[in-house]
């Protein structure tokens, strides 16, 4: 269905992409992309003046004339208000109206076309790039939209060395198995862009690098070597697009189908893998168990060994505070019987009988078998810092 002027949301591109980026300026490849989207805009609205729409509106004459089936476009003239009557039959004059009725409608549909398209095409770009194609009462209203992409294409539209060589980068992108529809793409886009310059690339050369390219990937050797015995009456673009799409088509298939299987063995890996796994699981708990049945036999012992101290400690410490003497335990009085004993020993034997008490010193208890900070029944106040110089108003019992 095509567009009809009264409704711009129905064009293909409502909205044209930027003739610049946000503080730029337009460039060839912007200015080539508007163009595109303009025309397809004119394209879509069907017209009695020619093929294509009105694409005559935004291409040049040279371009629409060889799309037009080599036709040139010719401006049609205003229609006059009122029919011009041709005398002669009822049927004459009815074909007089009709025909004026028709390039009425016509030339009005063009119009408004027209002013739609200058509107995308003025809104694409900052005002200050067209300022130079305002007039100074009507503004843009007497501009056309071919005027104005002139004016774009001839003052921002030079075809940079520093662009050239980002278009042949771009031609040049090795294929490494994606879509091949993507190489078809960037082939063609190369061709549009150096051919807004007048040296679109020939069918020849986009066939060409078509297989170059094809042919470096390594992927499709087969298809590579039937292009080559093709008689070369067959090897045009459009041929070589299909030979290798044909190729890339059954390849993708078959990597599909392999994928499916590869897919069904890694599931059937992975649940293997899995039940490893849990088996290795299964036996680090029950090692697991066993050790910690160990460790606790372990734990349990000490606990009873640890008991049985405390328990000997505590009947130490009461001796010590029942008698004020050091409990002698069988070793130290074989040690005291020793011959060998020294000067230590005979005080220590004297001062149980002379009442001479060791160096420890308690708060609480005075002089005796343990220090301040040892002792584990201190009344209220106890200091466990005093010793037996600074006593600090501890007990002087047993002290000198």
């Amino acid at each position: 269905m095509s567009t009809t002027y009264s409704d711009a949301t129905a064009y293909p591109y409502p909205v044209l992409s930027r003739l610049h980026e946000i503080g730029g300026k337009p460039n060839r490849q912007s200015i080539l992309r508007t163009l595109q989207e303009l025309t397809a805009n004119a394209a879509s609205v069907d017209s009695v003046y020619g093929l294509h729409g009105h694409v005559f509106l935004t291409m040049t004459p040279t371009t629409y004339q060889a799309l037009n089936d080599g036709t040139a476009f010719v401006p049609p003239l205003v229609p006059d208000p009122n029919p011009a009557i041709v005398a002669g039959s009822a049927a004459v004059v009815a074909e007089s109206v009709r025909q004026h009725s028709v390039d009425t409608k016509a030339y009005t549909l063009m119009r408004h076309v027209q002013n739609t398209l200058r509107k995308m095409l003025l809104d694409s770009g900052d005002e200050i790039y067209w300022r130079r194609m305002r007039q100074h009462t009507i503004l843009y209203s007497g501009r056309t939209v071919r005027e104005l992409l002139d004016h774009m294409e001839s003052t921002y539209g030079s075809f940079t060395e520093a662009e050239r060589r980002e278009v042949t980068a771009r031609l040049d992108v090795p294929w490494e198995g994606g879509p091949l529809e993507t190489v078809i793409q960037q082939i063609e886009e190369a061709s549009d862009a150096f051919g807004s310059t007048g040296g679109a690339l020939t069918e020849v050369q986009q066939r060409d690098k078509l297989y170059d390219l094809v042919q470096a990937s390594n992927l499709m050797p087969e298809a590579c070597q039937r292009w080559r015995m093709r008689p070369e009456v067959d090897k045009t673009w459009t041929d070589a697009c299909k030979h290798f799409q044909q190729y890339a088509n059954d390849r993708d298939e078959v990597q599909t189908s392999s994928g499916a299987g590869f897919h069904a063995n890694h599931v059937e890996i992975a649940l293997a893998a899995n039940a490893d796994a849990l088996a290795s699981l299964h036996d680090q708990m029950a090692n697991l168990g066993v050790a910690n049945t160990n460790q606790a036999a372990t734990i349990l012992d000490l606990t009873t060994r640890l008991a049985a101290s405390t328990a000997n400690h505590r009947a130490y410490r009461d001796g010590v505070n029942r008698t004020g003497h050091i409990p002698r335990s069988n070793n130290n009085r074989a040690s005291n019987n020793n011959r060998g004993g020294g000067s230590d020993q005979r005080n220590q034997r004297s001062g149980a009988t002379s009442g001479i008490r060791g160096p420890m010193y308690c708060w609480t208890h005075g002089s005796c078998a343990h220090h301040s900070s040892e002792c584990e029944n201190r009344n209220d106040g106890h200091q466990t810092t005093a010793t037996m110089s600074n006593r600090m108003s501890g007990s002087n019992l047993r002290c000198p």
